[in-house]
């Protein structure tokens, strides 16, 4: 028999990491969606955005940070279906490189965020995705992207 289809949000995780492999976490607050979790810049993909667009804006618009395109790669991607009704399709991007020093854009959003070593991060709240992340981050393969459609 056939299954219903499931509708997903797409969505963009960055990881930028410091001179010192710190990574740039963020803590959710006040979202609705695992709060008190530790978290990197992330967001639903708009209409008519590329994967690597949305990771861009979601990296500026919470942590006023700009990075080009050619510096995003992504390493990972996932389905997720945990949240019942709402299941995400997540594409995990890395920055090679990025423009200016990031900060929290959105504190009606986010309890505190700044960079975090490694180590340390282990022993954080983290969300589910983000600590399968971290453990890939490193070592995964770039994914190329294709898109089809976008004008």
């Amino acid at each position: 028999p056939m299954g219903t289809p499931i509708e997903a949000k797409v969505v963009t995780l960055t990881f930028i990491q410091n001179s010192d492999s710190g990574l740039y976490l963020q803590q959710r607050y006040n979202t609705g969606f695992m709060d008190g979790c530790f978290d990197v810049p992330s967001g639903k993909v708009d209409q008519g955005e590329t994967l690597t667009q949305s990771a861009q804006r979601e990296l500026f618009e919470e942590a006023g940070v700009l990075v080009a395109e050619a510096d995003l790669e992504c390493f990972h991607a996932y389905l997720n279906t945990a949240n019942e009704g709402s299941p995400f399709i997540g594409f995990m991007f890395r920055a090679a490189k990025w423009r200016g020093s990031p900060k929290n854009k959105e504190p009606q959003k986010c309890a505190q965020a700044g960079f975090i070593g490694l180590d340390e991060a282990d022993n954080l709240r983290l969300t589910p995705m983000v600590r399968d992340g971290i453990s890939k981050l490193a070592i995964a393969s770039s994914i190329e992207l294709g898109y089809y459609g976008l004008k």
